[in-house]
């Protein structure tokens, strides 16, 4: 991990273009004065000097042709503008010169600059994103923690395990017992195989095939799926690798899992942020090797264990995504947003500090508010995240301690945060940036809201500028009865203040409040469903398999003819997608909407339902709700 001390470069290079070097060139006659005014700005460290002398520069040169002086004036002004904003506290200003200093950077070749500059624009733009969530069955985010950790045997409903291999320990002989254990409580198993020698001992690989090959024939002879984590964190190893040596021996592995095991699937996993210098997808293996990506996610109140930073390295903290930097959603952007649309994500390791010893200083409440962005944000923002592993351990010599078992409140949270229903696949997250459309009918939203230094935060809903309701806590939800608004368009405003009650930052949203969706009861109890029902000609169209699994019927497929078989009992029903004919024990049936698929689903009109397994069916239009009554 390289540290760099920038202030003193970055002034070094001011000052060069202020000089004579400088006025070589043709510039405005102006600019001379302004930049006498700048320097002194600089070297006395006076920032609201700073900012108004460099903006004056700024505005005065921005659209003189490009030059390589260009370049350096705008990058260098724009940086130091930067650097006094942050030191007023106004990081949003910060962000906004760090983003604008970044082309000038690239152009100019300062790499270490870019890097920070990248990091910091991140971090210090503010974010509102409202979400809306919709009833589904199916699914969910599978979570869980070290299979030997004390914590979990308080969690029920764990639905993962994680744990870990050294590669070439000789001793197997627990893990058929971690497989079986998972397997009686219906778990998936992440088993990392780490390589201690990191980079030294990628050559060993290809000559321990009958080594892996025991493993695979221990996981293939169990019923759980296992996500093999093979060789994690490549772009942080101390002893570094070399890519092509890495690739060939991550698919050496790869090809071994799929010749002999259909239940272990291979995950490629990196750090959430690289080495300096170093590209994560470097190390990528292709996607034809990888099943999973997956991402180590630690949350970190100091960096490296210090608060006595100086100025020149506190960027270090937003690099490497400490502090205020912390924030999950935020630190998984760069590895979602490159494999995020070909490969699932899972955060294969993760946790939150409670402690830091090196400064012996509890950190627990810090950390249970860092735990609550990761157990609610990470499933609502990226829907690319199927898994989340949680360290708890507590490692000897370590800066940090990330354990649940060590912490009884931190545990205490994570019990009561995996209860929320996204783990147990009840709902699924819509984004109004994406669809701003909200049904007419009492509504939850949330909002995933960033602003960089400020933790104790409330927001503030408005629908068409009144107050709608207000919450101060991760994921900041608030309950709005859309039903007393006519359909159509209106206003959703969200305001973000801090304890004092100022407004840090607001988001409006034009939406469009629409009908309803279609709610199914059985015997009196809704019933959720992967695919929504829809509303055809006026005619209710529900998921054929849900339902009819509801009532005791067992369903098959066939592909080849696109037939739906389903029986109870004596009964046998046929139906086939586009045909208005389905059989009920080959008696013709004929219905006004054919069954159809949307997505990979069987939609079938309701009345299926009722004249083929003898289930009463009412409509409330109001409601635009279906009750089936066996």
């Amino acid at each position: 991990m390289k540290l760099l001390k920038r202030f003193t470069v970055l002034l070094a290079v001011a000052v060069l273009c202020g000089g004579a070097a400088v006025r070589a060139y043709e510039l405005p006659n102006a600019f001379w004065a302004m930049n006498d005014e700048y320097i002194r700005a600089v070297e006395a460290r006076d920032n609201e000097k700073i900012i108004d002398s460099a903006a004056r520069l700024i505005a005065l040169i921005e659209n003189e042709p490009e030059s390589g002086q260009i370049n350096e004036i705008m990058g260098s002004r724009l940086d130091q503008m930067g650097l006094a904003y942050e030191r007023t506290g106004d990081f949003a200003a910060a962000g906004r010169c760090y983003q604008r200093y970044l082309p000038y950077a690239r152009a100019c070749g300062w790499t270490d600059g870019v890097k920070i500059a990248e990091a910091k624009a991140l971090q210090y733009a503010s974010e509102i994103s409202v979400y809306t969530a919709e009833k589904q069955s199916g699914g969910g985010v599978l979570f869980g923690s070290n299979f030997d950790g004390q914590a979990r045997r308080e969690v029920p409903g764990e639905s993962m395990v994680l744990a870990y291999l050294e590669f070439g320990e000789p001793d197997l002989t627990w893990i058929p017992q971690v497989l079986e254990d998972a397997q009686a409580q219906g778990a998936a198993v992440e088993l990392a195989l780490n390589l201690p020698g990191e980079g030294t001992q990628l050559a060993s690989v290809r000559q321990s095939g009958a080594y892996i090959a025991r493993l695979l024939d221990i996981t293939a002879a169990h019923d759980t799926d296992v996500f093999l984590r093979f060789a994690a964190e490549v772009n942080v190893w101390t002893r570094a690798a070399d890519p092509e040596e890495f690739i060939d021996a991550f698919r050496f592995v790869a090809d071994l899992a799929r010749a002999r095991t259909a239940n272990t699937k291979m995950v490629w996993s990196v750090n959430q942020v690289s080495r300096w210098g170093v590209d994560m997808n470097d190390y990528y293996p292709g996607d034809a090797y990888v099943d999973y990506v997956g991402v180590s996610c630690y949350m970190r109140r100091y960096f490296l264990g210090r608060n006595d930073w100086s100025e020149e390295e506190r960027f270090n903290e937003v690099v490497f995504l400490a502090g205020h930097s912390a924030d999950p959603a935020r630190a998984l952007r760069e590895v979602v947003s490159r494999y995020g649309e070909r490969k699932p994500i899972i955060i294969a390791e993760g946790g939150a500090s409670h402690y830091s010893a090196a400064l012996r200083e509890d950190t627990t409440e810090w950390a249970i508010a860092k735990l609550r962005r990761l157990y609610w944000y990470v499933p609502m923002v990226y829907p690319q995240v199927k898994l989340i592993a949680y360290f708890d351990r507590t490692m000897a010599g370590e800066a940090d301690d990330f354990s649940l078992s060590s912490a009884p409140r931190m545990a205490a949270a994570y019990r009561e945060l995996t209860e929320a229903d996204h783990f147990k696949g009840a709902v699924r997250y819509q984004r109004l940036d994406d669809t701003p459309e909200i049904q007419q009918k009492p509504q939850t939203l949330y909002a995933y809201v960033h602003v960089y230094g400020h933790d104790a935060l409330t927001a503030d809903y408005f629908v068409d500028g009144a107050a709608a309701g207000s919450a101060s806590e991760v994921p900041f939800g608030v309950q709005i009865d859309f039903g007393k608004y006519p359909l159509g368009a209106h206003t959703l405003r969200v305001a973000v203040k801090d304890g004092g009650g100022n407004v840090l930052y607001e988001k409006t949203y034009g939406v469009t409040i629409t009908e309803r969706g279609v709610t199914v009861t059985l015997g009196g109890k809704e019933l959720l469903f992967d695919t929504a029902p829809l509303l055809v000609n006026g005619r209710t169209l529900v998921p054929m398999r849900a339902i009819y699994e509801a009532l005791g019927a067992r369903v098959e497929w066939d592909d080849a003819t696109q037939t739906v078989t389903a029986r109870r009992g004596g009964t046998v029903i046929t139906m086939r997608i586009g045909d208005y004919v389905i059989t009920k024990n080959g008696a013709p049936i004929v219905l006004d909407v054919a069954p159809n698929l949307y997505g990979d689903r069987t939609l079938a009109p309701v009345r299926a339902v009722s004249e083929t397994l003898d289930a009463a069916v009412g409509w409330d239009d109001a409601l635009r709700k279906v009750s089936i009554t066996p």
